[in-house]
């Protein structure tokens, strides 16, 4: 499984930081650093932790984490699923229709696999996405962040026949 090593994670929290602080935050940016709006700060925030991520094609399995923060004393579900790019579905990555990520009182990540499909064609990069939203009866209580989708790039691992 592969996983954004903690280095990343943490750069990408600092440059979200500096930019809520800085004003850029687009007003309901990152709710628990005190820019929310009064809407939004009752609820827990669920998002990705990048917005991009590369991949081997012969990597198997990828690990994707997704990130709560805000309210933090409440259950919340969300929906996970995966949209088509260049990259198509079965033939490059295994689909996710809908798949329900929970989110337990004080559990602030949890992550979400999608198997990546190897096979012996050269091909040129590809892409695909993952996308986050709420669940309709239980989003009274969760927001999605800026982050909602993720664009998963596909690097081909097969030689290219001259």
């Amino acid at each position: 499984m592969f996983m954004l090593p903690m280095f990343i994670v943490k750069v990408y929290a600092v440059l979200n930081h500096m930019q809520a602080q800085e004003g850029q935050g687009g007003g309901n940016f990152h709710m628990g650093m005190g820019r929310g709006t009064d809407a939004f700060r009752n609820k827990a925030i669920v998002e990705f932790e990048a917005a991009s991520i590369a991949v081997p094609e012969n990597i198997g399995f990828i690990t994707i984490p997704i990130i709560r923060k805000g309210r933090e004393d409440n259950e919340v579900r969300v929906n996970v699923h995966t949209i088509e790019g260049t990259a198509k579905n079965n033939d490059d990555f295994e689909p996710i229709l809908h798949h329900e990520v929970v989110f337990e009182p004080y559990v602030f990540e949890q992550s979400v696999s999608v198997r990546i499909v190897d096979d012996n064609q050269w091909e040129p990069e590809e892409y695909f996405y993952l996308r986050v939203s709420t669940i309709q009866a239980t989003s009274q209580d969760v927001a999605i962040g800026r982050t909602n989708t993720i664009e998963i790039t596909i690097i081909d691992d097969d030689r290219e026949l001259l």
